[in-house]
């Protein structure tokens, strides 16, 4: 029975990749020509090429990918600049957090050349972020579940086996680790929530805890989006209030859970120093973590959840290609996309990038290695939100948790002028 369902997961797959490459050859007047494009992006230049070396060096899939790698900073302003200069690559190299910004000037794939159904069967969930009411704005190529690392040494010292699964967990784990000295300056700490700026990730953290419990942030409905950040479906407490309660009585000092608190230094620092026992960041920084400090004993586990919850949920970072509408070699980026997206190339672009694949089928597939195994689990259930502007919403939720934590609003008026503000930024584009 396993094999038969092997079988048809692969024969639909291989159906759902040849539609996009049709697509392609239809378009195309030189299907005989080696496709070859111009592609931006922010991954790493030497690890992209190689991959899609490994992949376009084959008979079968032969293209050339003219890739390159722009600063994270700059890549608004060089894309911007070359669009409007008539200059621009072919596609880009998209993250989650540039689809409304970037939506106007990419060409979506329609569902008639690649099915709803197949994007949903191929991919995982949270890639759905990518598909508009009637078609694909990319394919994803990468994802980044946020998880959580932990210090060995403090929980083992601390008479602690496991690190929390539940949120509830670590209320009891707070009053075993956090120390302070007798005039209650902290010595180590347990978690780092509560404030933003010396909190990394904070952003993230926020918007999983929210989207834990039962809140989207923001919603396409058909051509419109909306905030969803106040929304209330009849809960004793809204979801996003109940979240931001959570996360700012650690840092509140006249509460049991407190232990943490804006003189600290980065979180990750903390966490590196081995002051610190749980540390949330992404997938993508264990290499970092033991470059750093090779002799920290720490583990990872998935992010923990809120008990009785029926669906589990982290947020996650995602790439994806897209091909520009600018562009006259569309056919091309196409065509590429299809070999880009099969089996093969999602396993080097986990391979290389040390990160879990995008492929449904792929992630099914029981991992050995420790760590995997986790990133694997988080990938699955990792999700993102439509977001207007990355910068602006930065500043908008440090403000959201700053006038909580400050005493200047209550936490449902903070909400509200966060889900506000959020919505305004909408009406610009």
């Amino acid at each position: 029975m396993k094999n038969f369902q092997t079988i048809t997961i692969f024969i639909f797959s291989a159906l759902a990749l040849l539609g996009v490459i049709l697509f392609a050859i239809q378009k195309s007047n030189s299907s005989d020509a080696i496709p070859q494009i111009s592609l931006w992006g922010t991954m790493d230049i030497s690890t992209f090429n190689k991959i899609s070396g490994e992949i376009g060096s084959n008979k079968l899939t032969s293209f050339k990918i003219n890739y390159k790698q722009i600063k994270k900073d700059n890549f608004d302003s060089e894309l911007i600049e070359a669009l409007a200069s008539g200059v621009g690559p072919d596609a880009i190299i998209l993250s989650q957090d540039k689809i409304l910004k970037y939506e106007n000037k990419i060409f979506s794939i329609p569902f008639s050349s690649f099915s709803e159904r197949d994007f949903r069967d191929n991919f995982i969930e949270g890639a759905e972020i990518f598909l508009t009411k009637d078609s694909i704005i990319a394919f994803p190529l990468t994802i980044d579940p946020l998880v959580m690392y932990w210090n060995r040494d403090i929980l083992s010292n601390a008479g602690i086996v496991k690190p929390p699964a539940y949120w509830d967990e670590i209320y009891s784990i707070v009053k075993k680790i956090t120390e302070k000295d007798n005039a209650q300056n902290l010595k180590k700490e347990t978690i780092a929530f509560g404030e933003f700026d010396n909190i990394k990730n904070a952003k993230e953290i926020i918007s999983a805890l929210i989207m834990q419990s039962g809140n989207s942030i923001t919603i396409r409905n058909i051509d419109k989006i909306q905030s969803m950040l106040d929304e209330r479906k009849g809960t004793v407490i809204p979801a996003t209030e109940s979240a931001i309660r959570f996360y700012t009585e650690f840092s509140n000092p006249s509460k049991e859970m407190y232990t943490w608190n804006r003189s600290m230094d980065n979180s990750l620092k903390e966490f590196l120093a081995g002051n610190l026992a749980f540390y949330l960041g992404f997938s993508s920084e264990l290499i970092e973590i033991r470059e750093k400090n090779p002799n920290l004993n720490f583990d990872v586990a998935k992010l923990p959840q809120i008990r009785d919850n029926k669906i589990n949920k982290t947020f996650a970072n995602m790439n994806g290609i897209s091909a520009l509408k600018s562009s006259p070699n569309v056919n091309n980026v196409i065509k590429i996309m299809g070999y880009l997206i099969s089996n093969d190339a999602s396993l080097l672009f986990s391979k290389y990038f040390d990160l879990p694949p995008v492929k449904r089928e792929l992630l099914a597939e029981k991992q050995t290695d420790a760590y995997k195994g986790i990133f694997y689990d988080s990938a699955i259930i990792g999700r993102a939100w439509l977001d207007p502007n990355p910068q602006e919403t930065s500043i908008i939720f440090k403000d959201m948790i700053e006038n909580v934590t400050s005493g200047r609003f209550r936490i449902n008026e903070s909400v509200r002028r966060a889900s506000v503000e959020i919505q305004n930024l909408w009406e610009r584009f």
